[in-house]
């Protein structure tokens, strides 16, 4: 269970802006001193951290042998762990067509998911939540998507094996979305199974991220504490949310939100790879 409310939480972490090249943003470079296997020498990470006011960050072959820094690993899913945007193109437009409404391309449904279904539907339609018949149109579209929600949907590359090595080291795994919550569970189930812990998601009169009622929901059913835990996403969304909840954050840039944005964000690291986000959870 949490020992710290919310107010304790908040403004704990996220000291700095980070770049996804972890060694050169930090003025280190992996390739000097190859005599020396690639190690940087004492004066070098010296210099380096008195420069950059940061650690110098380890090698791979370093971070294998380490321990882990977090306990718990609390995932967003869209974006993040699955890319599911192309069965949402399909059900909204599935459901303006159904309603004589205008389609949209993939690009304008990518920059209008991360703040759930509502919103996602508000901003799909012209007049938005006004429309007459938007309640109708939102049943259609759940009823579609209900069924076809796995249709193209599919993990991003490595992100089952990080799942994996990280239980391994005996890590916590969560889902944190502000999908539907059956949704979420069953999107878990069927393309992790085992490898998460806990998934929740948003349910009918819950509050949605940035809020982070569901983060500490989450963190009670995996007895997580705030200084061990690390929230992984892919938006502002993410970062506004892990900042409220007063975790440690990490943005990936192969998500739904462009990189430049995710960079303006107070995030540990953002990060381009699965490779990157390993080093940057060991660190």
């Amino acid at each position: 269970m949490r020992k710290t409310g919310i107010s304790d939480k908040i403004g704990n972490c996220h000291k700095e802006y980070c770049d996804s090249s972890f060694y050169y943003s930090r003025g280190l470079n992996p390739d000097c001193n190859k005599a020396s296997g690639g190690m940087h020498t004492d004066l070098q990470r010296k210099a380096a951290k008195a420069a950059a006011n940061l650690a110098p960050i380890p090698l791979l072959a370093e971070l294998n042998k380490g321990e882990m820094m977090y306990q718990t690993l609390l995932f967003d899913m869209d974006g993040t762990v699955l890319d599911t945007l192309g069965d949402l193109t399909a059900a909204i437009n599935y459901t303006m067509r159904q309603y004589g409404e205008p389609e949209h391309t993939i690009d304008e449904i990518r920059s209008y998911v991360g703040n759930g279904v509502v919103k996602l539907l508000e901003r799909s339609i012209p007049n938005g939540h006004e429309a007459k018949n938007f309640d109708e149109q939102m049943k259609t579209y759940q009823d579609y998507y209900a069924i076809h929600d796995r249709d193209l949907t599919k993990p991003y590359d490595g992100i089952p094996e990080l799942m994996e090595w990280a239980r391994q080291q005996g890590t916590r795994i969560g889902i944190v979305s502000n999908k539907h919550h059956s949704a979420v569970v069953e999107l878990s189930e069927h393309f992790f199974g085992d490898l998460v812990d806990a998934a929740a998601g948003n349910k009918p009169g819950g509050k949605t991220k940035p809020d982070p009622t569901v983060v500490f929901d989450v963190m009670d059913e995996l007895s997580a504490e705030p200084g061990t835990t690390v929230y992984i996403g892919d938006s502002d969304v993410d970062a506004a949310t892990a900042a409220n909840a007063g975790l440690d954050c990490i943005l990936v840039s192969w998500g739904f939100r462009p990189k430049e944005l995710l960079l303006e964000q107070k995030a540990k690291a953002v990060v381009d790879s699965v490779d990157e986000l390993k080093r940057a959870i060991m660190m």
